[in-house]
C-alpha cells in the first residue's frame, strides 16, 4: 500500500502538487501519515477551500501557486469540475469522458520551480506527488536540487489521454529511470466509460534506487 511505501522510506514531508482541494493530503492523513504536508494548489478558490482543510489536519502548508519547468506566469485552463483543470488543452476524447471537464475560464496562473522551496526540504524524507494533468514533465523539470531528498515519487500517468502534447507511459518510466527512480506500485484511476476493461490513467509510485 502506499502507506507502507510512506513508512518504509521514514518520509516525513509529504509534497502535494497539483493539491486540488486536499483529496490526496486527507487519504494519507487517514491511512495514518501524521507528517508534514506542503500542497500546491495555483487556482485561488480552490487553494482557499485547501486552506480550510489543511487548518483542521496540522501540520499542512497550502501555497497558492502552480510548480513548473520556470518561474513565471502561465494560462491555466478551469473546468467546471476543477479537478480537470490544466495548463494544457484538453483531447476530444475528454468531454466525452466526463462533461463536467468542460472549460468554465481561463485564468493566469503564477507558476514557480519546485527548487525555490529547497530551504524546506533540507534534512527531509520527502515523498514528492504530482497530479498536475499533464505537466508532470515540466513540474519534474523544476526538481533541480530538490530531488536529492526525494525517496519517492507519486505520478498520475495516461494509457489514453485526456490532455494534447503530454508524454507517453513508457516515456515517462524512462524519464523516471534517468532520475534515478524505478517502479514500485501501480494502481488503476478510472476507466474509459464505454469499455470498462480498458483504463484511462494509472497512478505510478516510483521508488529511488
Amino acid at each position: 500500500s502506499l502507506a507502507r511505501f510512506l513508512e518504509s522510506r521514514k518520509i516525513n514531508l509529504v509534497l502535494d502538487v497539483g493539491a486540488n482541494i486536499g483529496q490526496f493530503g486527507l487519504k494519507i492523513r487517514k491511512r495514518g501519515y501524521r507528517g508534514e504536508i506542503i500542497s500546491f494548489e495555483p487556482i485561488p478558490e480552490v487553494a482557499e477551500k485547501l486552506r480550510q482543510i489543511a487548518i483542521r489536519n496540522q501540520p499542512w502548508t497550502v501555497h497558492q501557486v502552480g510548480l513548473g519547468a520556470a518561474d513565471g506566469e502561465l494560462d491555466l485552463n478551469v473546468s467546471e469540475n476543477s479537478v480537470f483543470s490544466s495548463f494544457l488543452r484538453q483531447t476530444d476524447f475528454t468531454r466525452d469522458f466526463d462533461e463536467s471537464s468542460a472549460l468554465a475560464y481561463v485564468l493566469k496562473a503564477r507558476v514557480q520551480r519546485l527548487d525555490n522551496y529547497i530551504s524546506q526540504l533540507v534534512g527531509k524524507s520527502v515523498f514528492l506527488k504530482i497530479d498536475v494533468q499533464g505537466l508532470e514533465s515540466q513540474v519534474l523539470s523544476g526538481v533541480g536540487e530538490c530531488m536529492q531528498s526525494i525517496e519517492g515519487i507519486l505520478l498520475e500517468l495516461p494509457a489514453k489521454h485526456l490532455y494534447e502534447n503530454t508524454w507517453l507511459f513508457e516515456e515517462a518510466v524512462a524519464a523516471l529511470r534517468r532520475l534515478g527512480f524505478v517502479i514500485a506500485q501501480v494502481r488503476p484511476v478510472n476507466r474509459i466509460p464505454n469499455d470498462l476493461a480498458s483504463i484511462v490513467e494509472l497512478d505510478c509510485v516510483f521508488r529511488r534506487v
